[in-house]
């Protein structure tokens, strides 16, 4: 139930998911990667959710990633961390994780420390270098399966 709410607070277009079953799943090139629901709304499918457990400073962080079927990222939620009490915990946070919402999927996403970011940037949180490049990972490892296995 919780992961479904997650779902939805990422593709809130989409009113049922469905897995999408896909080989190597968290090994390989795959290892972060390990669900893909598709978001169905009337049968169509309006975009995709990515289960995502990259590593962060205090171990695994299980996120979805939403991303809608114009190729555009529409959030991001963390479902389970451990990071820092006051540093890596604010990813959670609107202010950082926002800055995901509205990417394109046409490039990977980096992380800056600072300033003002560039279409395809993500300003890190200070003191948080570690979890903001580990959730970036994670938004990047789930672009990739979207446009290897399912936007052939």
């Amino acid at each position: 139930k919780a992961q479904n709410e997650a779902r939805k607070a990422v593709l809130p277009i989409a009113s049922d998911f469905e897995e999408i079953e896909i080989e190597g799943l968290g090994e390989g090139d795959y290892k972060i990667v390990q669900s893909v629901y598709a978001g169905k709304e009337k049968g169509d499918t309006v975009g995709y959710c990515v289960g995502v457990s990259p590593m962060g400073f205090g171990g695994p962080i299980d996120m979805i990633v939403g991303v809608d079927s114009e190729g555009k990222i529409t959030g991001i939620t963390i479902v389970n961390s451990q990071e820092t009490p006051g540093l890596g915990s604010k990813a959670t946070e609107p202010q950082f994780k926002d800055q995901y919402k509205d990417k394109r999927i046409d490039s990977p996403l980096s992380v800056i420390k600072s300033g003002t970011p560039a279409e395809n940037e993500i300003v890190a949180i200070s003191g948080a270098t570690i979890t903001s490049d580990a959730i970036t990972q994670g938004v990047n490892s789930a672009v990739e399966i979207i446009r290897e296995k399912i936007n052939q």
